[in-house]
């Protein structure tokens, strides 16, 4: 039996065109990057997953794809929407659509906690892998989600981390609470997309 995988990409994704051509820039920016010899490591690893969403009003976004070119591609990208709006389905499929590879995280990982052992070193060894695999993007799911303060300062880690000159990584963090969130943190975000 022969099954082919593929990754989900925007056309996967019913509704949110305001969202996906606000996300164009980044897409081209990820193909653009991605030398023709290097094989998707996505394409060989995620299967398609049909994704339906609900049909909801899209409100304007908060940085506008025209103030891009002024801070070229936005490497840090806040997506902010409730918890219907299947937010991770729309991430996955920014990296299908750009054909890159996409390392995710959640938010409670960020934080110590003994058993799932998240150090400083864990977060410099994801750097690593995400530039080695560059282009791609960087996942953080929910950093609404309890963050303590070491936490918050592995998320700045990491944003500083793919920030860097000539870098070809974008984190894109979600959120579905973010006046929860410490402005601290969301002024670190070039981008801010709200659905």
């Amino acid at each position: 039996m022969d099954i082919t995988f593929r990754a989900p990409t925007f056309s996967d994704v019913e509704g949110f065109d305001a969202i996906k051509k606000a996300l164009e820039p980044i897409v081209k920016f990820l193909k653009a990057s991605r030398p023709a010899s290097k094989p998707s490591l996505i394409e060989a690893l995620a299967r398609m997953v049909r994704v339906s969403l609900p049909s909801i009003e899209t409100e304007p976004i908060l940085d506008s794809t025209d103030q891009f070119s002024s801070i070229e591609v936005p490497h840090c990208l806040l997506i902010c929407g409730p918890h219907t709006s299947e937010k991770k389905s729309l991430m996955r499929a920014l990296a299908g659509e750009a054909n890159v590879p996409g390392f995710c995280i959640s938010g409670r990982e960020l934080n110590d906690v003994p058993v799932i052992g998240w150090t400083d070193e864990v977060v410099s060894e994801l750097l690593a892998q995400a530039k080695k695999a560059a282009p791609c993007i960087i996942f953080v799911d929910n950093i609404d989600d309890g963050l303590d303060e070491s936490a918050r300062r592995r998320l700045i880690k990491l944003m500083d981390g793919v920030r860097v000159k000539g870098s070809k990584v974008i984190l894109v963090a979600n959120t579905s609470i973010p006046g929860a969130l410490d402005l601290t943190l969301t002024r670190r975000f070039d981008c801010c997309i709200k659905f």
